[in-house]
Parts: C-alpha cells; structure tokens; sequence
C-alpha cells in the first residue's frame, strides 16, 4: 500500500513527523509519499513551496520507504491551473505510478480533526471510494499555526515544535524567519497560487 500523506507543512513540524513515523510502522505500508500542497483550495502560504520542501527534505528520517513527493509542484508546471483539489492530485499520482494497474492501493492519510469534513471536499466521496482514506492518530500538541505565531512573537520556543533538521533549515535560510514573521496565523483565503 503506498500512503500519501498531504498537507501544507506550513512549516512542516515535529506533529507531522510524529504521523509519518506512526504510517512507518504500519507493516501493510509500501511507501509513504509525502506530498506538500502547491496551489491549496482554501488557503495561502506564509512560505514559498520550495522552502516548505527543503525543511520537510530536512526533517525526514533517511528511509527509503519515506519520500518527499513534489507532485503539485509538476502539475502546476505542467499546465494546471486553479487549486489543485486532493482527488485531482491522487489521479495525477496514480498516473505517473503507472496507472490503476500498477498502484492499485494508493489511500490518502488524514487526521481526526479533517476526516468528518472529507464529505464536503471537492469530489471527497470519489477520494474514499477510488484511494480510501488512511486514519492518523491526533498526533500530539503544535499546529504549524502555534509554530507560526511563536517565530511572528519572536518567541524561541517555536524550534521545540520542529525536527532538528526543520529548525536548521528554517533558521539558517536567509528571510525565512521573517516570512513567518509578516504572516502568522492560519493564513485562511481564497485561492493562492504559491510561488
């Protein structure tokens, strides 16, 4: 089973390590792809795409059964436009892995506080009858909004909250911190195209 763990990783932080070690353990699980969102539906990003995927790069343990999937990055190279809705980038997933018949057990990993509102995702009925979805503990304290409003509060307890790797990455990129800075918070709206 290959397990496709989305999301913005806004930034990507110890919670979203948590989940994906707690996947890892799962002995049914292949692959776990970890796939950071490029154009969300609903929301926008403090920090660039690229800067997402290097502190995930940075927070992921060296295993080959984990990888960072930039996926929605090629899509939107490739063309798309609009958000790129989950459904839509399984599809686009399942067919660069060869199609139905050569990944036919793809599930899409999701936690308790979203799975009740996958009914209302855009084609959402379609995701759990073509993927399923794959139930994630609540994997503890720190939402990369706490994480956001401790660096815009210049509040050092925001590493706590990171990998190692995630907070060097974070630290050491030049504005990074200042990103989160000019933009705490959840960060809600409409469309945005990430850059």
């Amino acid at each position: 089973m290959i397990v496709v763990y989305g999301g913005s990783f806004n930034p990507f932080g110890r919670h979203h390590y948590a989940a994906t070690a707690w996947i890892a353990a799962d002995t049914k699980v292949d692959r776990i792809l970890i796939v950071p969102s490029a154009a969300h539906a609903s929301k926008t990003y403090s920090a660039s795409f690229d800067l997402r995927c290097s502190i995930i790069e940075a927070s992921l343990p060296r295993d080959p059964l984990i990888q960072l999937e930039r996926i929605e990055g090629r899509m939107l190279e490739n063309g798309h436009e609009g958000p790129i809705y989950t459904y839509d980038m399984l599809k686009a997933l399942q067919a660069e892995l060869g199609g139905v018949e050569r990944a036919p057990n793809i599930q899409f990993a999701i936690g308790p506080d979203l799975l009740h509102e996958t009914p209302k995702w855009y084609l959402g009925p379609k995701v759990a009858e073509e993927f399923g979805f794959y139930p994630l503990p609540d994997a503890g304290p720190g939402r990369s909004t706490t994480i956001r409003n401790l660096i815009a509060a210049n509040d050092s307890n925001w590493k706590r909250y990171l990998t190692s790797g995630g907070a060097n990455v974070l630290a050491s990129t030049p504005n990074a911190l200042n990103v989160y800075r000019e933009a705490p918070g959840p960060l809600e709206s409409s469309f945005h195209r990430d850059g």
